[in-house]
């Protein structure tokens, strides 16, 4: 994740030590952050593990079972403000998706589906870059 996830977290701990009470937009926001984050290095060490998927396709599967507790973590999180619902809901989807190309990409390894796992890898990249702007978002939205 971007360095900006981590001084929004900052920010946002700070902000809501002063606003009292977790119902608040702050206090929602400390909540999504703090559960994206809680994923995120381990997230980002199996992406890079990925690279390594046509020797081991585990390292798929070890990244789809990443994305399965993230998905459990955020979605326990539930919020009376209905941006950050929407976010969380798009974040939720982002993750199921991501888990289903894990299965994907580990499959098409196990098989040697050269086809499948340039497709599947493409789509990787798009599922970073819709992760990123959902964390930006999430950013824009809570210092507003």
């Amino acid at each position: 994740m971007p360095s900006s996830l981590h001084r929004t977290l900052c920010m946002l701990v700070v902000a809501g030590a002063f606003a009292g009470g977790c119902q608040n937009k702050v206090g929602q926001c400390n909540e999504l952050v703090g559960a994206i984050q809680k994923h995120t290095t381990g997230v980002k060490d199996a992406v890079v593990r990925l690279a390594d998927v046509e020797r081991d396709p585990s390292v798929a599967e070890a990244f789809g079972k990443l994305t399965k507790e993230a998905h459990t973590d955020i979605g326990k999180l539930e919020f009376s403000d209905a941006r950050l619902a929407e976010l969380r809901g798009d974040y939720l989807a982002l993750l199921d998706r991501a888990e289903a190309w894990s299965r994907e990409l580990a499959e098409a390894a196990r098989t040697g589906d050269v086809q499948t796992l340039g497709e599947v890898k493409r789509e990787a990249v798009a599922v970073a870059e819709r992760e990123i702007a959902i964390v930006d978002a999430v950013n824009e939205y809570c210092q507003g």
